[in-house]
């Protein structure tokens, strides 16, 4: 069973692989015929749209592309990787080919936790996870020969499933460079690259960032919708997270957000459990002495 799964995942994972770098090779297409070149701004443009898919369209268009690919046999697949790999190599600046591709894998815990390519009956469990980077690695080595490294984040990812003195794993580095945000300080840090130095300038900007702390919770979708606003109204912006994590209106930036204008960036996350009417007002008493 296992090996049945391993080959059922090996289709659709090399579907996933062909669907990115299928978006990638148009994107690296279309700035070539109006740039002629990759310049730092497009860079940060291919970030900002990894981050943010709906900037590309309302609908995930790499599960799109995947599904619709799903439907090709694996050898199709390879070809077409192939294919669109040896296209994007000549399209990359030669800097940029000779760091190579960054591959992020985000939310790995759930492929921990959740996926499985083992069933009950066979040799053990076998994390999704390690099936995920396994399969990568070994396609990207097939049909490319630029270098690649994986960056996977996480929650728990338990480290005995990836010993460090195995030959497989030896070469991966194990870090955790933003902690766990129990300070203002490392928030502050994490947060300041996705606010304008503009803002920062103004007290605006330094009652922002305590607004952040006193309510932070999903710091990163609150960082991905101030991108995605371009910091016209950061204190707006707040107020509709915070509206949405916990279906409440916050009071305390009345003023600032009245000189920005209404706010049109909408959270794509769900809420965390709304407070109910009778905590919303002894909220507002607590917090404002109304």
């Amino acid at each position: 069973m296992l090996a049945r799964n391993r080959e059922l995942s090996n289709h659709k994972l090399s579907a996933v692989l062909l669907a990115h770098f299928l978006v990638f090779k148009e994107f690296l297409t279309a700035v070539h015929a109006q740039n002629g070149t990759v310049s730092e701004v497009q860079k940060l443009r291919w970030l900002l749209a990894q981050v943010e898919t709906d900037l590309i369209h309302w609908r995930d268009p790499y599960r799109e592309l995947a599904l619709y690919i799903g439907g090709m046999s694996l050898n199709a697949i390879e070809e077409q990787l192939t294919s669109t790999l040896s296209g994007i190599k000549l399209l990359l600046p030669d800097a940029v080919a000779r760091d190579g591709f960054f591959i992020a894998i985000d939310e790995a815990n759930f492929a921990i936790r959740e996926l499985w390519s083992s069933l009950p009956g066979d040799t053990g469990p076998f994390p999704m996870l390690k099936e995920i980077i396994c399969a990568w690695k070994e396609k990207l080595a097939l049909f490319t020969d630029f270098p690649v490294t994986f960056i996977v984040a996480g929650i728990e990812i338990p480290q005995a499933m990836f010993p460090p003195l195995s030959p497989e794993w030896s070469a991966w580095k194990w870090t955790s460079d933003t902690g766990s945000f129990d300070e203002p300080e490392p928030q502050k840090g994490y947060i300041l690259p996705f606010i304008s130095p503009s803002v920062m300038k103004l007290t605006t900007g330094e009652a922002l960032v305590r607004r952040i702390w006193d309510w932070h919770r999903l710091t990163a979708s609150l960082a991905g919708m101030l991108l995605v606003d371009k910091s016209a109204h950061p204190h707006g912006v707040l107020d509709s997270y915070i509206n949405r994590l916990i279906g409440f209106v916050a009071l305390d930036a009345v003023e600032y957000t009245a000189k920005e204008g209404p706010c049109k960036v909408v959270p794509t996350f769900g809420n965390i459990g709304k407070l109910s009417d009778g905590m919303n007002a002894s909220q507002n008493q607590v917090i404002y002495g109304e």
